[in-house]
């Protein structure tokens, strides 16, 4: 049997802050100086990493690199892990931050019923099959 996995970066957020409508709908958004100091990402983990990647096939080197620097110039928030992040913007820390979608519901989950938590805008997805009856294929195979 086949079987996809998928995670889906999302845009963290303070609902205390936004509402869905006041974010921006792209990743270039972010770079506008009224950002600073708003934002947290977590620069060491894999998934940040893939992301970066991802942008540097969709858009090429010399756009990824102005989307880097102008997040840095905007005075990110470095966090050592994705729980760490969500946290942050829970606790009004940083307004958003780039994370995996679980680490919201992860969060959640461990708060309990009534806790008003940071919500997700899904900017990006990705996907890898697991496994074809012991063949690896590419998704891009699997869906034909």
């Amino acid at each position: 049997m086949d079987r996809v996995s998928g995670r889906a970066r999302v845009v963290v957020y303070n609902t205390d802050v936004f509402t869905p409508d006041e974010l921006p709908d792209n990743l270039e958004a972010f770079t506008d100086p009224s950002w600073a100091g708003r934002i947290g990402w977590v620069p060491t983990n894999a998934s940040f990493q893939a992301m970066v990647t991802a942008m540097r096939v969709a858009w090429g080197e010399e756009k990824t690199r102005a989307w880097l620097e102008g997040i840095l110039a905007n005075d990110v928030v470095a966090y050592d892990g994705n729980a760490a992040l969500v946290e942050a913007v829970a606790n009004g820390e940083i307004d958003l931050g780039f994370v995996n979608h679980y680490y919201l519901y992860r969060f959640l989950s461990e708060q309990g019923e009534g806790f008003k938590a940071p919500q997700s805008l899904l900017i990006g997805w990705g996907a890898r099959l697991a496994r074809d009856g012991g063949r690896r294929r590419t998704v891009g195979e699997w869906a034909e």
